[in-house]
């Protein structure tokens, strides 16, 4: 229960940092990702080209959170 708490509360204290009109305008900045899925739209694509299909094999994951055993995502 308590974690839950924490959670609301972090949830609460960042929530309205990125306003309506910057979320519906996300288009014009594709370098920031600012929804889940990138925009109202929901196309979770982007528009920026630096990976493309001559140098997507070369990419490699930079920083991994791995979460504990009790983890409130594993099943109970």
């Amino acid at each position: 229960m308590r974690a839950i708490i924490l959670l609301l509360l972090a949830a609460q204290s960042t929530a309205g940092q990125v306003s309506y009109e910057r979320i519906r305008r996300a288009e014009s900045e594709p370098g920031n990702w600012l929804t889940y899925s990138g925009g109202y739209r929901g196309y979770r694509h982007s528009s920026l080209a630096e990976i493309n299909t001559a140098n997507v094999r070369r990419l490699k994951a930079v920083w991994v959170y791995q979460l504990g055993e009790k983890s409130c995502l594993s099943e109970k």
